[in-house]
């Protein structure tokens, strides 16, 4: 069934198994319960699950909540060191990175003071998407929401190619060419 993440953690809950998975949410303010509540209402819009549920928008609405993201963290360079854990779930350094990214363009999208036409570079921003819509589940603001969506919907009107700026980009990680092993020639 879609949109039933409150539903779900709450039989988790009452079962005790929430406690053995992440003692975290077993013991989680109200806030986390209106967040996944208000996940549940934006999923329930759909038939099926929405590209704009990312990663990143999906790991915020548990980690905002707790106080567990917010300010810029400093990761390791060892593997095993790059992911924030939540009892036994973890999330990736780069969805934590791309959640960090998206809750600091927030209070722009949201700035009254802005300039009616935002600097291009803004449009351009990788998580613009991700920023927008947690705005429209968390932000409770839909003249935003529209207003952006309106934003971003432009460029494609003015003429620019079709796919300058994709509506939920997903960059391709570049591999490393392999090294040979010393001594080997070919």
């Amino acid at each position: 069934r879609s949109g039933a993440a409150e539903r779900s953690l709450h039989i988790l809950q009452d079962t005790e198994l929430l406690r053995e998975i992440t003692p975290e949410l077993d013991e989680a303010p109200e806030g986390l319960w209106d967040s996944v509540a208000a996940l549940d209402r934006y999923r329930q819009r759909f038939d099926a699950a929405p590209e704009t549920l990312t990663n990143a928008v999906l790991a915020g609405t548990l980690l905002v909540p707790l106080g567990l993201v917010g300010r810029r963290q400093r990761f390791s360079a060892d593997a095993l060191e790059r992911r924030v854990e939540l009892g036994m779930l973890s999330f990736a350094r780069r969805d934590v990175e791309q959640l960090q990214q998206m809750l600091a363009l927030v209070p722009r999208l949201l700035d009254p003071n802005a300039p009616a036409r935002p600097p291009r570079g803004l449009l351009q921003r990788h998580a613009l998407p991700d920023a927008i819509t947690w705005l429209e589940i968390h932000g409770d603001r839909p003249e935003v929401v529209r207003h952006w969506r309106t934003l971003m919907a432009e460029p494609a009107a003015e003429g620019a190619p079709a796919d300058a700026m994709p509506p939920y980009p997903h960059r391709r990680r570049r591999r490393r060419r392999r090294r040979r092993p010393f001594g080997v020639r070919s």
